[in-house]
């Protein structure tokens, strides 16, 4: 039996890898900044993050519906760094 005790038409989930933790014990993200159609500059937010279920974690403040997450190569990010677009899907 699977039971349905949350729900949030308006939630945003992304990855739960794609979530780092500074020094201060902030989350935060990478999202795009489009310059071109292949090109961009990774901007860093500040994530407020609700509930997880399996890998995805709610978002609850810093991001926007239409804002596009980076998800591969996060790790290696830093914030103003141009980064190529080699795939995106919304």
């Amino acid at each position: 039996v699977k039971l349905n005790d949350y729900t949030s038409e308006a939630a945003i989930i992304i990855p739960e890898n794609v979530v780092q933790t500074n020094a201060t014990g902030e989350k935060f993200a990478f999202i795009l900044e489009k310059e071109s159609d292949s090109t961009g500059v990774a901007r860093k937010r500040i994530l407020e993050t609700g509930l997880s279920y399996e890998d995805s974690v709610e978002v609850l403040s810093g991001l926007e519906a239409g804002d596009v997450l980076i998800i591969s190569g996060v790790r290696g990010i830093r914030e103003g760094e141009k980064v190529k677009i080699a795939n995106r899907t919304l």
